[in-house]
């Protein structure tokens, strides 16, 4: 059949046909089998059209669960994409250092900054919507190319261990959370939420800022109001 002829058919099929293929095994585009051919091949040809779909039948709730679990994730990531909310107080408890009981005189952990490069590039990494088709998990491993991207190093100039490093920070806050009997890691609701945040206030507010008054362009100076984008004008109002 040519591809017109396909396009005709498909057209032309009602949800009765679907059904009914579905409950017999055929398919409604099968072409019937020549004169003379044999009897048992076309048979054996039909049982296993059957056997494919009872199979499709079969696995198509595991799928359907994989496919809704995986789109809400990506929603939820949307979510906290459009929406970040950081209580009062909360920005400077994370700023300060983390002690944590491990071995007699414990461990110090440094605390997450705004403006610290590494951190931040970390952070790009876990925001990533690769990591939600993987049910959220991850290991430094695969995040170690992704923030040496960031970072606009090579991965052979930025060493693993930095990377592994950053982690700790984020799992003292306890905002990553280590898969039990695994080497991967998670990150929780409230820490994506938070690097969303960070990120926003370096990318969109902090670094712009900064550019703006200590290195304008000239040039900006002479353009007319009405000229200025809305975006432009609240950097202006707040330098």
């Amino acid at each position: 059949m040519t591809p017109q002829e396909l396009q005709q058919l498909a057209d032309a099929l009602q949800a009765q046909d679907i059904t009914r293929c579905a409950q017999n095994g055929s398919l409604p585009w099968s072409p019937s089998l020549p004169p003379g051919s044999d009897a048992r091949h076309g048979a054996g040809h039909q049982q296993r059209l059957r056997l494919r779909h009872q199979q499709g039948d079969e696995n198509l709730p595991q799928l359907r669960e994989r496919a809704t679990a995986l789109i809400d994730r990506y929603l939820h990531a949307q979510q906290d994409i459009l929406e970040t909310f950081v209580d009062r107080g909360q920005l400077r408890r994370l700023s300060q250092p983390t002690l944590t009981k491990k071995g007699k005189k414990g461990r110090r952990i440094p605390g997450l900054k705004l403006d610290h490069p590494r951190q931040l590039a970390l952070m790009q990494a876990l925001v990533r919507f690769a990591h939600l088709a993987a049910g959220g998990t991850f290991t430094t491993r695969e995040l170690h190319p992704h923030v040496a991207q960031a970072l606009g190093w090579s991965p052979a100039q930025f060493k693993l261990t930095s990377p592994r490093y950053e982690l700790s920070k984020l799992r003292a806050k306890g905002l990553v959370e280590k898969v039990p009997h695994s080497q991967r890691y998670r990150l929780l609701p409230e820490g994506y939420r938070l690097c969303v945040v960070y990120l926003k206030l370096f990318e969109k507010i902090y670094a712009p800022l900064t550019t703006g008054l200590l290195k304008p362009f000239r040039a900006d100076a002479r353009l007319p109001r009405d000229r200025i984008t809305q975006l432009d004008g609240l950097y202006l109002a707040i330098t």
